[in-house]
């Protein structure tokens, strides 16, 4: 018995995932947003089993779940809805939406030093970030506080067109990433 194509969305999640620098684990990924290890893997493939032995039976998972996925390997509404899941975009636009209202990067004023004096809105503006090199970057504490929000806002902006350029394209070369300091 074989297995049944992997479904669009599930390809997209996955090249998204190994697309990551560094590369995410699916145990990794799952952790981020409360799934098993074994959840993931069958959206990612698009089916799974009853039990050893069954045949696999399509799986198809609610648009929170498929927008939660998305938001953490950099998948874009855009592309949700181009595999097929206008649903999972419109829940996906409204994470982002939700994301920018709540970020605490957004109300930090350029003028506030960040030092230990200021720990309780250090570490929630570092709670907040999405990734190791943001948290990197807020961390650097040579920097002003407007050349950390720049330089994470850079990242994010850059992540988004590396995202665009991949759209259709050969997914085979590689993807350098310089760590600004």
């Amino acid at each position: 018995m074989s297995d049944p194509p992997a479904n669009p969305v599930g390809t997209l999640i996955r090249s998204a995932r190994e697309l990551q620098v560094p590369k995410m684990s699916i145990r990794a990924a799952a952790a981020r947003i409360g799934l098993s290890p074994e959840q993931w893997g069958n959206i990612e493939r698009g089916y799974r089993y009853a039990k050893e032995g069954d045949a696999p039976r399509e799986f198809a998972p609610p648009a929170p779940t498929i927008a939660k996925m998305a938001s953490i390997v950099g998948v874009t509404p855009a592309q949700l809805t181009a595999a097929g899941r206008a649903d999972a975009a419109a829940a996906l636009e409204e994470i982002r939406r939700r994301d920018q209202l709540s970020s605490p990067l957004a109300a930090v004023p350029e003028s506030l030093p960040i030092d230990g004096n200021d720990a309780k809105i250090y570490d929630i503006v570092l709670h907040s970030l999405n990734d190791d090199l943001e948290r990197m970057i807020w961390q650097s504490r040579h920097r002003s506080v407007a050349e950390r929000i720049a330089a994470i806002e850079g990242v994010r902006n850059r992540q988004a067109e590396l995202a665009a350029e991949l759209d259709g394209e050969d997914h085979s070369h590689g993807i350098g990433l310089a760590v600004v300091t």
